[in-house]
């Protein structure tokens, strides 16, 4: 993937002008929390890669992706490379490639947006659950 080369490259440059500065500073770097829920992210990273120009890797991993997290996502990938999938199949098919033992769906749809206002829930709710006929 070009993006994910050309971050690569960027931090091999970061890399080795901070170490030419000053070889004692440390240099890591952060993979985001996207990395928990999103199996095409995921299957870009190549910590192995990242070894020879990091001190450190911080990954940020989520031992749940439900909710406030996980709807936007949904959303946002729903209405691109996933756009003839229901968001409930979408969500199904994500767990299933992430290898998640989550919820199901429709447990995800009414329940997962708990963290959020009761405004906000009421809000998405309102746009997701007729479509299911709930």
């Amino acid at each position: 993937m070009f993006w994910t080369d050309s971050l690569r490259e960027t931090y091999a440059a970061i890399y080795k002008t901070v170490k030419t500065a000053k070889p004692t500073v440390p240099v890591g770097w952060h993979i985001w929390h996207n990395n928990s829920f999103n199996p095409i992210y995921r299957a870009e990273q190549d910590l192995h890669e990242l070894s020879n120009y990091s001190d450190f890797i911080k990954v940020v991993m989520y031992n749940n992706c439900g909710g406030e997290r996980m709807a936007p996502y949904a959303d946002n990938i729903g209405s691109t490379l996933y756009g003839d999938l229901s968001k409930p199949g979408l969500i199904d098919l994500n767990y299933a490639l992430m290898g998640f033992k989550e919820i199901a769906t429709i447990r995800f749809l009414t329940q997962g947006y708990r963290l959020i206002t009761s405004t906000a829930r009421r809000n998405a709710l309102s746009r997701v659950l007729p479509a299911r006929g709930l």
